[in-house]
């Protein structure tokens, strides 16, 4: 696929609100095409829209050192104004000392680009920005100059520039004018929710500062949500097969074919591909925990070992007086056995004992992992609630008793051994 070529699917993906197939396509292509300045461009468009922006923010950075960035230099000076404008819009105080830094540092980047291709695009941004900093006369006479140059309404007139005339009307306090430019907009766009949602988004960045702005979002409905629960995925050793990991690619086919009527942004992923880092996280944690249980189990092999070798020498002439009795090689077998079942029952108990109260606390009452101190608890990258929680798994304790059984009588099988070999006039005489 040529770099124009992916560009353009990039594009769709963002007409349709998918930003993250945008983000899968443009890293395939960068491997190809490394240093294209179209290609990183609309790489970083994708990331800013799927909420990347210190990504996207490199990105503009590598497509500006391009050797080909000059055609492409208004863009990009735009959208990193649209990604500083976007962290001002986030920002919990907009008042404060940082968030005015910011949406200057925006406006800047809006009035570079729009003083480098007269666009009205960065220009009207350039003068939004103004006006949320209390540059109100200075908004309004830029928003007149782009206003007087925009084009006249056209059949070639495209959804922006009715969205640019709109946001212009603002500016200037037609809000009558600028609710019918929003509508015309609105019809233009038709189901491209990431540009309705991009309008709809500056609009009500607007109304910060123009309440009666906050009006024109009547006529830019956001795009409809569709969330659907699916069922869990089953582990690889459910015995009982509900919804097996096989059946996940039909599923999510199935699904895709039936709502692609709908001309919604839809979208079918299981949770794998949107946090692959979790689910590499997952994966990870799930083979530390086999290494640690095999580790746990070999600890326990050799201390239950080292406990029936010190018993059995410890009884060699008991043992020796046993058979000289006629105790059979079997039977002696058969005793230190019974001895390492006892030892291994024991130990269950006791283990229950101490485990199952504290088990039983972190399921009422959990483990509190950061709310103390405040801090945000993530895990690869996914913010989680900083209680964790216990969860009693019955199976898990069954699962745990035989194993801990296995590994005693496999444990105790060489000293039972060592013991069934004792000759008796050798054993008694031993001291």
């Amino acid at each position: 696929m040529t770099p124009g070529e992916t560009c353009a699917t990039i594009r769709a993906h963002l007409a349709r609100g998918a930003p993250w197939d945008a983000c899968d396509v443009f890293r395939e292509a960068l491997a190809t095409h490394p240093g294209d300045a179209d290609l990183l461009y609309w790489g970083a468009l994708a990331h800013a829209r799927a909420g990347a922006g210190p990504r996207a923010h490199a990105l503009l950075d590598e497509a500006q050192k391009s050797p080909h960035s000059s055609a492409r230099l208004a863009d990009i000076l735009s959208l990193r104004g649209r990604l500083w404008k976007d962290a001002f819009a986030c920002a919990p105080e907009p008042a404060a000392a940082t968030a005015v830094a910011i949406a200057k540092r925006a406006r800047d980047e809006y009035r570079a680009a729009y003083a480098l291709a007269q666009d009205p695009y960065p220009g009207v941004n350039a003068a939004t920005l103004s006006m949320l900093l209390g540059e109100r006369i200075a908004a309004q006479q830029l928003a007149a100059e782009i206003a007087a140059h925009l084009p006249a309404a056209s059949e070639s007139t495209t959804c922006w520039d009715h969205a640019t005339a709109g946001e212009t009307a603002l500016l200037l306090g037609a809000f009558d004018r600028a609710r019918a430019c929003y509508a015309a907009a609105r019809g233009l766009a038709a189901h491209d929710a990431g540009t309705i949602a991009t309008m709809r988004r500056q609009v009500a960045l607007l109304a910060r500062m123009l309440p009666r702005a906050g009006d024109v979002l009547e006529v830019l409905p956001a795009a409809d949500v569709l969330a659907f629960a699916g069922h869990l995925i089953d582990a690889p050793d459910r015995p009982t097969p509900r919804f097996p990991a096989r059946l996940a690619p039909a599923v999510a086919a199935a699904l895709e074919a039936r709502l692609s009527s709908k001309a919604l942004p839809v979208k079918v992923s299981a949770w794998p591909e949107l946090a692959p880092d979790l689910a590499d996280y997952v994966q990870f944690n799930h083979g530390v925990t086999v290494v640690l249980f095999f580790i746990f189990f070999l600890l326990a092999v050799i201390g239950i070992m080292n406990t029936m070798l010190m018993a059995v020498f410890e009884r060699t002439r008991e043992l020796g007086m046993l058979m000289a009795l006629g105790m059979r090689p079997v039977q002696v077998i058969g005793l230190i056995m019974a001895e390492a079942a006892g030892l291994a029952a024991g130990s269950l108990v006791l283990g229950g004992a101490i485990g199952a109260p504290l088990l039983w606390y972190l399921q009422e009452h959990g483990l509190d992992l950061g709310g103390a101190t405040g801090e945000v608890v993530s895990v690869a990258g996914v913010v989680v609630g900083h209680l964790w929680y216990g969860r009693q798994d019955f199976s898990a304790y069954v699962e745990a008793a035989v194993g801990l059984a296995v590994t005693a009588l496999v444990s105790a099988l060489y000293p039972a051994w060592r013991a069934a070999n004792f000759r008796p006039t050798e054993a008694i005489s031993k001291v």
